[in-house]
This record gives C-alpha cells, structure tokens and sequence, in this order.
C-alpha cells in the first residue's frame, strides 16, 4: 500500500525520500487509477469509489485524493456529475498518451505493434552486478533474453530479470510480440515509476553477432530498474539498441513545484 509521509508517526519507519520526492504521492495514485481505467476497471456506467474509500484503500488523506482526482479529470479520464458521482471516461484515452514514465507506456506499445520478438534463452539465475548495485540482492530471478526486429532486421537485444513471485506470473510461451513490462503489467503488476541510465558502448562479439553488426560497432545501452506501488523492485532491464534505428527522446518543462525552486520535469502531452 502507498504510505502518507505524517513526520514518522510512532511504529511507522521514515519514508525514502529518494523516492518519494522524485514522484509525489497524489501522482503515483493517479498512476495506479489511470492504469485501472485504461484496462477498463470501472465500468462507464457505474460510478468510481468515493473520494473516502479511494484514500482508505492506499492509506493517504482526502487531500490527496483530491489532488488526484484533479488530475484525473483534468486528463479527461474522468467525468464528474452533481448528485450521481464520478465516471471513468476510458473512450477519451488517446493512442498518443505520454502521461506515464514520460512517453515510455507509447514507446512500448509503438515496439509491440511495429517489431517482433524473438526470444532466445529464459532460466532462473542471480541479478546482474549492475542491478545489485542499485537495488541489492533480491535472490534468484527470471532471465528472459529476446531481441527485437524490424523487417526481419534485429535492432535491439533485451536481458531481463524479473524477481518472485512476479517471475510465477509469467508464462514465457505465451510472451508473443509483447514486452515483458506488459506481461507483467497484463498479470496485475502495478509498475509506478523506474530508474533509467542510458550510455553509448562499443559491440563486444556476442552482441555484434546477435544484431548482425561489426564488433565495436556504436550502441546504444539502457538499463533500468522498474518499481511498483510499494517500491518493489519488480524487474531490471538491459537493453542494446543499434543507433540507425534507435531514438531516445523527451520533453521537459520547467515549472515550480511545492514553493522550492524551479525545476525540470517531464510534460505531459
């Protein structure tokens, strides 16, 4: 469950602020209910949970609440009507929709329909060095290792690792042309924000000949360590992606948040 920071009440540990002044509390709410009404959770014809069930059930203040039903309509993801309640408005969710971890749910879906997948080793085995640098050892977990083509031409080369009971949940036959975020997501995981560190690397001989490309050849690296409402650590990723066909890109803005200083953030589309 998400947690209200209330100065460390007796018997409640001190929050991570690593986290949770990186994404405000009403926001990772609004994460969870938008990801709900897209998968279609509510019904359009039957009203949502009222503001005091909503904050009962992630154990914040109505406060919160509000502040996340705010943008929950100011997104057009919900409707709300005097004397009959608040509606989920899933038609008005657009297929360019960059509310989540600043485009990347679009980025996904655009591979998902656009490449294929071809999976080329699964086993259970330990975190990389990398990874436990981040987020420690969290024991065994699931490798799922595939690449991704486009016109029958490889342009990525994906390793995952996703820790239990998450690992369970995945039926690695039944994969298709989804990422494992989405396999993920699709069996009830929650993802709510991640950690992402991109660097350019030269091929070493495996990677060159699983992309088709010339030992030393320019690639693109990306690992991230993705979270779910209760900080879990629920999968790391390390991906290398050919530079002729990959783009990274995002749109900042800079606004004033909470009274401090101004500061650079992701739009919102």
């Amino acid at each position: 469950m998400l947690k209200e920071n209330k100065k460390n009440p007796k018997g409640r540990s001190k929050i991570d602020h690593s986290v949770q002044d990186v994404i405000p509390l009403y926001y990772r709410v609004y994460e969870i209910l938008r990801k709900e009404i897209e998968r279609g959770d509510f019904p359009e014809n039957t009203p949502l949970p009222g503001e005091q069930e909503i904050a009962a059930r992630f154990e914040v203040s109505r406060v919160t609440i509000r502040r996340t039903m705010l943008l929950l309509e100011e997104a057009d993801l919900i409707t709300r009507f005097r004397g009959r309640g608040t509606f989920a408005n899933p038609a008005a969710i657009k297929p360019d929709d960059a509310t989540n971890y600043s485009g990347f749910d679009q980025n996904i879906k655009d591979f998902e329909q656009t490449t294929q997948v071809e999976v080329i080793n699964s086993r259970t085995t330990e975190l990389p060095g990398w990874a436990t640098d981040i987020i420690g050892d969290i024991g065994p977990v699931l490798e799922v290792e595939y690449t991704r083509r486009e016109s029958q031409q490889p342009f990525s080369h994906i390793t995952t690792y996703v820790p239990e009971p998450e690992a369970s949940k995945l039926n690695i036959k039944e994969l298709g042309n989804r990422t494992v975020t989405t396999a993920l997501e699709d069996a009830g995981t929650t993802i709510i924000h991640m950690d992402q560190r991109l660097t350019a690397i030269a091929a070493d001989e495996a990677q060159a000949k699983i992309l088709g490309l010339t030992k030393g050849h320019p690639l693109i690296r990306v690992r991230r360590v993705l979270f779910d409402a209760d900080d879990r650590p629920v999968q790391c990723v390390e991906a290398t992606y050919n530079p002729e066909f990959f783009e990274y890109r995002v749109e900042l803005s800079r606004e004033k948040r909470f009274g401090g200083a101004p500061q650079w953030v992701a739009a919102s589309k």
